[in-house]
């Protein structure tokens, strides 16, 4: 009833508005292809032009430009000036120093010759004069930039850009502006209100905070340094309320993760140092550095004793190995320093980045014996320096976003024995939970690692989700991403809905009919509802995208309702032999791989899972639709008459587990997904589905 009254109204909406008639066709579809194109290809040209134009302005130096003054004829000003530096700069002896021959002749046609200067706001500060003598003054990591030191910076230009990250590190030291109140009775009121105004100046945490609520600031929504978004899914959760946009990867929900947690069984800790453990670092950067491909790499330690261990433990590795040390020598003379290895503590690490990023905890297991015990428990104490301090959060999250491919964390503990209970800022808290993350991702305990990200977000006071759901146009409307992914499941096309962990999503991920690990193409679907700009939706998605692997095909919810068989096939055109690849022998492998039983390891102790095992009961009677009777639907799904039902229990199948969000997803409507909840005891199932809820992340799994 529903479609035959949105049919007609949009019979009749098409009928006055010759326009909407040509919408998802052929032709418009061109067309909007052909705008998009030409998008690009603007921005582009915009971009170029910026760069001329900035060129020409330097090439227009005016020093450069004077005419040589005739012989007997007086120099100008200018031309002395000019004069006088060449002389200076040509000399061998008696050089002028530096400062002095800045503050004589910057204002004198200096920055006309070299107009771009690179300098640290103190050593600005103490070569030019005070005087707004450049155009544009930008200040980069200004949340390491203390007020006192970037003031005077401020006054030697007549636009200023400050750049920075308020959840990276602050800076490592802090001015405080003594001094008593001998002045109150000389300036009265007055005095007192501006000494309080620039203590309160000077008070802020850096340049950053304090412009932050000054002047009008814009915010990246875009993060690309990670190739994988395990990279950096903790650190936009725990940091950053899940507002980072970050880019899926085409490896797929079993491929091998990029964040890795390597066991070290025999560490030791003793005074700050774990030699077992740097001795396993060492032998994992042996192994990086033998990839024919050997990656950039950086190893961070959470103390200097563990780092001068693991330098030591490359230099006996060198000395021993000439295999190891020719690698290591080789990786050490790259001419770039940029890509040569490191290998630095928590404190200094911020601006780095490497391919592959290892961390070195260094702390082991302890044992303490309570009053009464018999015998010890194991536990790793909190001491993990400036981490525990106020802040230690953002040193944190520095270390953990450094990595461009993959993360190593290797440990001797498991993150259950790290003892917080008397920690008093939050950095002890989140390094346990991002233990616990990288473990869970490692061992492909997707879900476990999702409900830790959960429990991040609600202590950040994030409870949302990152995509809410959409009011429904009318009840009973299905998404388009619910239509087509019925279409894909009928042609047994492989697919994943909602792909990535962040705000920005794949809606329906295609995989490589030959490789269950791996997405080869994105469809991008558009129903008009959400509200992005045109660059966005036909420019930067499809670039991002295109950078990371992916095939892009936009899919508009006009172009379904008039061309579903031609969109199947040009999803076949772009994935050849991809129609009916559920069925391969590679799929029917991974789907028995899935069903495997698996380890489960309980959610976090301060709320255990709640739920109950739903056993299987009596057939439903239902009529078979023509798609339930497809040769790619067996039997037990062919019985279930609602095609998102068939359809979300299908995925629950060959994935193992579905979430509440995406389940509300892919039935169109939370009321839906409470329906489902309530029906599946009435069906008959090839195995048992498991309803728990932890943290209030709930999740179907099927259990055979």
């Amino acid at each position: 009833m529903v479609r035959a009254w949105a049919e007609t109204w949009l019979a009749a909406l098409e009928a006055r508005t010759p326009e909407l008639a040509q919408l998802g066709t052929p032709a418009e579809e061109r067309e909007t292809q052909r705008q998009g194109k030409r998008l690009a290809e603007l921005e582009s040209e915009l971009s170029d032009i910026q760069a001329e134009r900035i060129v020409a302005s330097v090439d227009v130096r005016r020093a450069e430009a004077l005419p040589v003054a005739a012989r007997y004829e007086r120099k100008s000003e200018e031309q002395k000036a000019r004069e006088e530096m060449l002389k200076e700069s040509r000399k061998k002896r008696r050089l002028l120093p530096l400062r002095t021959f800045v503050r004589r002749f910057a204002p004198r046609g200096l920055l006309d010759a070299v107009p771009v200067w690179l300098l640290s706001p103190e050593t600005m500060a103490v070569l030019f004069p005070r005087e707004a003598l450049f155009d544009l003054v930008v200040i980069d990591e200004a949340s390491q930039c203390t007020v006192e030191s970037g003031l005077p910076a401020l006054f030697r230009g007549k636009r200023v850009v400050i750049a920075g990250d308020e959840k990276q590190m602050p800076p490592t030291s802090y001015f405080a502006l003594g001094g008593g109140t001998d002045d109150e009775d000389e300036g009265g009121v007055e005095v007192e209100a501006e000494a309080e105004a620039i203590r309160d100046l000077l008070s802020s945490e850096s340049l950053l905070t304090l412009a932050r609520s000054r002047v009008a600031h814009a915010g990246l929504k875009w993060h690309y340094r990670c190739r994988d978004e395990a990279l950096i899914a903790f650190s936009n959760h725990a940091m950053y309320g899940g507002d980072l946009q970050t880019i899926p990867a085409t490896s797929g929900p079993a491929a091998p993760s990029a964040l890795k947690w390597i066991h070290v069984p025999n560490g030791s800790y003793d005074a700050g140092v774990n030699l077992p453990e740097a001795e396993r670092v060492v032998d994992q950067v042996h192994e990086l550095l033998a990839r024919p491909d050997a990656p950039t790499l950086g190893v961070i330690t959470f103390n200097l004793k563990q780092r001068k261990t693991i330098l030591d433990a490359i230099e006996r590795r060198r000395a021993k190995d000439t295999a190891f040390g020719r690698l290591w020598d080789d990786a050490t003379g790259v001419e770039n320093l940029d890509d040569r290895p490191f290998v630095k503590n928590l404190e200094n690490v911020q601006g780095d980045e490497r391919d592959v990023i290892l961390f070195s905890l260094g702390h082991a297991p302890q044992e303490r014996r309570r009053k009464g015990q018999v015998s010890g428990e194991k536990y790793v104490p909190a001491r993990f320096g400036p981490l525990g301090q106020k802040g230690g959060e953002r040193r944190l999250n520095v270390a953990i976003s450094r990595a461009k491919h993959e993360c190593y964390v290797v440990s001797s503990f498991d993150p259950d024995l790290l003892s917080i209970g008397s920690a008093k800022n939050p950095g002890p808290y989140l390094f346990k939970q991002f233990l616990e993350f990288s473990r869970h991702r490692s061992a492909g305990r997707r879900a476990q690692a999702d409900r830790v990200l959960s429990l991040v977000r609600e202590s950040a006071g994030k409870l949302g989700e990152l995509r809410p759901h959409a009011r429904l146009p009318v009840e009973g409307f299905v998404p388009l991403r619910a239509q087509v992914a019925l279409a894909l499941e009928a042609a047994g096309i492989p697919h994943e809905l909602d792909v990535g962990a962040s705000g920005f999503r794949v809606p329906i991920a295609i995989l490589d009919p030959k490789d269950p690990n791996r997405f080869v193409l994105g469809l991008l679907l558009d129903e008009g509802l959400e509200p992005i700009t045109p660059f966005e939706r036909h420019v930067h998605r499809a670039n991002v995208l295109g950078d990371r692997g992916w095939k892009v095909l936009p899919v508009t919810a006009a172009a379904w309702r008039r061309r579903p068989a031609e969109i199947l096939q040009a999803i076949e055109a772009l994935v050849p032999g991809v129609r009916g690849a559920v069925q391969a022998p590679v799929y029917r492998e991974h789907l028995a791989a899935l069903r495997a039983p698996a380890k489960v390891e309980p959610p976090p102790k301060s709320e255990p899972p709640r739920g109950r095992p739903v056993r299987k009961s009596q057939p439903v009677l239902a009529a078979v639709t023509t798609e339930a009777s497809s040769p790619n639907v067996p039997a037990w799904a062919a019985a279930i008459d609602d095609p998102l039902y068939r359809k979300a229990l299908l995925h629950l199948e060959l994935h193992g587990s579905i979430s509440e969000t995406e389940l509300v997803n892919m039935l169109g409507s939370p009321r839906r997904a409470r329906s489902f909840a309530v029906t599946i005891e009435k069906w008959t199932l090839p195995f048992v589905i498991e309803v728990s809820t932890a943290s209030g992340v709930k999740v179907y799994r099927a259990k055979r």
